[in-house]
């Protein structure tokens, strides 16, 4: 059986999740504005 660790699994998702986020904002925002929506975890 495979252990999952959902914990470590559900921030990496989230980090992806916001640099992904904050990439797209990058292209239309000031960077300071996409760091505060999207901050780096």
């Amino acid at each position: 059986m495979i252990e999952v660790n959902y914990e470590e699994q559900t921030e990496k998702f989230l980090a992806n999740f916001l640099r992904e986020k904050r990439e797209e904002c990058y292209k239309l925002y000031n960077k300071d504005i996409c760091n505060a929506l999207y901050p780096e975890i």
